[in-house]
Parts: structure tokens; C-alpha cells; sequence
């Protein structure tokens, strides 16, 4: 008996279809591809953009990369945004660069969304607060967001000795916020205040009103004193609760290490009583 082999064909309709699907799949100027990297040398990465083409990052496109892109090697795997499909040698032109910020930006979005508390390293600053950058992004932390311990505090105001302290910050790691961002504008706002309450709030939970703590004077103003406690907490005691002695007059000093009782909590701001302390 012969045996006979039924051959499919396969209609025009069908044909068409696979070829769009094919198309619509193909990666278009401005996606981020994922690949394979076959050569680097001081002129050009090749990249095997698998079940597609080969890539090339070249030119411009190679210089003053990031620090994490000057060490690729053949076989690491790594994204890079499409700049052209058909260079004069038939091979994908891709952007390290491009990706990157794309990666960069979204990160930004996240965070800035979440409101999480981020580390970021102080490279500079100018009259008006410290700078850094978030992933090669710029970022700026104006003055008025610093936390009270980074807080420039100079009598008089001298721009100077308020410059020399902000320099003081530079190289060092700051816990901040982002609290501001505009990718057209390549600008990030940051706020180490913002991220120091979040923290205050976490630290206050173990205290409640009633309690009393032990801590040193740091500040005395006009309508009371401040208090530093659980080595970095602080806590206002307002002119009210303080004692005053027989000439009523209030004998506090800076660094004097004081008992005070918790009379309130609201969000991060702590107030605090010295009165009747030994009663309790």
C-alpha cells in the first residue's frame, strides 16, 4: 500500500497574518531591547539582540559611559534603547546611554511616587544647598530641606561660613526623600527633612505620653528649650513647663542633662514638661 503525505498549504490571509505578527514584534526607534554582548573593545560594543539582529553601540554613543557600563564583557547581559534599525552596515544602532537614563527615570518615578527614603552621596555645593545625583541624574538638596543636625547654623546669616558648612557635607551619605522631578528639565528635588521626620515618626513609637526620658539641652529660645534624648530624638519644652526659682527666673543651660516627661506626641514634634518630675 502506498502511503500518501498531505501537505498543508497555508492561505494568503494566514500568510499575512504571520508576517504582521512578525512586524508588530520587531523592535521600533525608542524600545528598550535586551541582549547579549558578543565584543567590546575601545570603539564599539557588539550585541546579539537574539531572534532579531545584531546591535552596535559606537561613536559618541561609547563615550564617558557610566561606571557600571566600563566594565562589560563578552556574555553579560544588558539593555539598551534603539536609535536606529538599519545602520550603513545592516546592524541595529543602539544607546547605552539612553537606556540607562530610561531605567534611571523610572526609578526616580517609583521612589518619588512611594515616598521611600532613599541614599544619596553629596558630590558639591553652591550658595543654595548640596548636590548630588540619583543614577547620573542630577539631583539638588536645597538648604531649607536639611535636617536639623546638617542644618547650616550661623549667627548673623554669613553666606560664607553657611557655604564653608555645606561643603563640610561633601563625600558624606544623606538619607533623603525625593520630593520633586522633572525628566524634561533633567532636575531632581531632594529632602534629607522630609526623610529625618519619617524616621523621627518610626523611633516615637516606643514612647507614649506619660513617659519620662533623660536628655541634654541643646537650644534655648524665647518661648522655651529644646531637648535631645534617646541619642537622636529631639523634643521641645515649652517656657510653660518649666520651673522658674524664687527670683522667677529659669536656670537652664546647653549641655545641662535634664529628666522631662512626655506630654504630647504629634507626627514627628515631641513636647515634653519639666514640672513635677520627682512626683512621678
Amino acid at each position: 500500500m502506498i502511503k500518501t503525505t498531505t501537505i498543508k498549504t497555508i492561505t494568503e490571509d494566514k500568510l499575512n497574518k504571520l508576517i504582521n505578527d512578525h512586524l508588530s514584534s520587531l523592535p521600533k526607534i525608542g524600545d528598550i531591547v535586551k541582549g547579549k554582548i558578543l565584543s567590546t573593545d575601545k570603539s564599539q560594543i557588539t550585541i546579539d539582540i537574539e531572534g532579531f539582529t545584531t546591535g552596535i553601540v559606537r561613536g559618541r554613543e561609547i563615550k564617558n559611559l557610566p561606571e557600571e557600563c566600563t566594565k562589560l564583557k563578552p556574555g553579560d547581559e544588558i539593555h539598551a534603547m534603539v536609535i536606529d534599525l538599519d545602520n550603513e552596515n545592516g546592524q541595529m544602532e543602539l544607546s547605552l546611554k539612553s537606556a540607562l537614563a530610561a531605567g534611571a527615570w523610572q526609578f526616580i518615578k517609583e521612589k518619588e511616587k512611594s515616598q521611600e527614603i532613599i541614599e544619596v552621596k553629596i558630590k558639591g555645593a553652591n550658595k543654595g544647598g548640596l548636590l548630588s545625583n540619583i543614577r547620573g541624574i542630577p539631583a539638588f538638596l536645597p538648604v531649607s530641606q536639611l535636617s536639623r543636625e546638617n542644618y547650616p547654623k550661623v549667627e548673623g546669616g554669613d553666606k560664607k561660613k553657611i557655604f564653608k558648612k555645606l561643603r563640610s557635607l561633601i563625600g558624606k551619605t544623606l538619607t533623603v526623600k525625593i520630593i520633586g522631578s522633572s525628566a524634561e528639565e533633567e532636575k531632581i528635588i531632594l529632602s534629607e527633612k522630609r526623610a529625618r521626620e519619617e524616621q523621627i515618626k518610626a523611633s516615637m513609637q516606643k514612647f507614649k505620653p506619660g513617659d519620662i526620658v533623660e536628655g541634654k539641652i541643646t537650644r534655648i529660645a524665647n518661648f522655651g528649650a529644646f531637648i535631645t534624648f534617646a541619642d537622636d530624638l529631639e523634643g521641645l519644652i515649652h517656657i510653660s513647663e518649666i520651673p522658674i526659682d524664687d527670683k522667677r527666673q529659669i536656670n537652664l543651660l546647653v549641655d545641662d542633662q535634664v529628666k522631662a516627661k512626655i506630654i504630647d506626641i504629634k507626627g514627628s514634634r515631641v513636647f515634653l514638661s519639666l514640672k513635677n518630675i520627682n512626683n512621678e
